[in-house]
């Protein structure tokens, strides 16, 4: 058996075969501004405690104070760790620097106003000092904008590859981060999935855009996971706490504080399966959008989707 060190990284040669795991959470702006904010300055803030820690012990036993990526990541050390940072000028630019507490600082500062986005990366070289091929970390926060409804959201994000929580006992730190960020957010829509696709499974299955969907994800399901969250309305049609926990397709529901659902399918993200999605679709069959999905190549396993049009139930 393989051994895996403190930030999830396979103690073997070069095998890098596993996906992008993907956690995605949208607010709406114009519901409540400064919620929205909020919402963004604690994922990031948040996340960043929660989940940096190991990069940071690691970055701190050697190599160069600075913790700019092409500094830490060219020696090609086994043990090398990048921080970045991505954070929005006053021109309309961005600034990619290395972290430092003063910049993160002006980072969740950016937030203060309603951002067009930001994030921090972590970035390590292999055990084999391969550059940029041990695990990675990203915590995003982005504004989509309708030009339709002249609406906004943020979309919330964090990937992450070749880390722990890819493993089948690692999504608890994950799924504890995304259900605090959801209790305090009334969000429009949630998701864990793997791929980095820019929208949903179900959207990119349907050739479908968020800048689309969003306008109406209080009356259309924008698709459904191993890991959903519906908006407040969505879960009412579907008649509540009681009626979604006693239809069988999932093992987890939970009204969250603020507003929505939180709809977890199966113990394990490894247990999600065909059988696992058909049994969701079923239930939230009467909110999704219509059409048949088609799971392209790079949007298939280890993701599943009812291969039925929901408006001919």
């Amino acid at each position: 058996m393989h051994g895996v060190d403190e930030i999830g990284r396979v103690r073997r040669g070069r095998d890098w075969a596993l996906p992008i795991l993907q956690v995605q959470l949208y607010v709406a702006v114009d519901e409540d501004r400064g919620g929205a904010v909020s919402a963004a300055q604690r994922w990031l803030g948040d996340g960043l405690t929660r989940f940096g820690d190991p990069f940071f012990d690691l970055a701190a036993r050697g190599g160069p104070p600075d913790l700019h990526i092409e500094t830490r990541l060219a020696g090609r050390e086994p043990d090398a760790v990048s921080v970045m940072l991505n954070l929005p000028t006053y021109d309309g630019d961005y600034l990619y620097a290395a972290y430092s507490p003063v910049l993160f600082d002006a980072l969740l500062e950016s937030m203060s106003d309603v951002p067009i986005g930001g994030n921090v990366v972590f970035t390590a070289n292999g055990v084999d000092g391969e550059s940029h091929t041990g695990p990675t970390l990203l915590l995003d926060v982005d504004r989509i904008d309708s030009e339709t409804s002249g609406s906004s959201w943020l979309r919330l994000r964090l990937l992450t590859i070749r880390t722990a929580f890819t493993r089948p006992d690692g999504m608890e730190p994950v799924l504890t981060f995304l259900r605090d960020m959801a209790h305090l957010s009334n969000p429009v829509h949630g998701e864990i999935f793997w791929g980095n696709h820019y929208g949903g499974v179900l959207e990119e299955a349907l050739n479908l855009r968020p800048e689309l969907t969003l306008p109406t994800a209080r009356a259309l399901l924008r698709g459904y996971t191993w890991l959903t969250i519906l908006p407040e309305e969505i879960g009412r049609r579907l008649g509540g706490l009681d009626a979604l926990r006693s239809s069988g397709a999932f093992v987890d529901v939970e009204h969250l504080d603020t507003g929505g659902y939180w709809c977890q399918a199966t113990r394990n993200l490894d247990d999600y399966d065909q059988r696992a999605a058909d049994q969701i679709f079923d239930v939230v069959a009467p909110t999704l959008p219509p059409g048949v999905p088609c799971l392209r190549d790079s949007h298939s396993l280890p993701n599943f989707l009812a291969t039925r049009d929901a408006s001919k139930r």
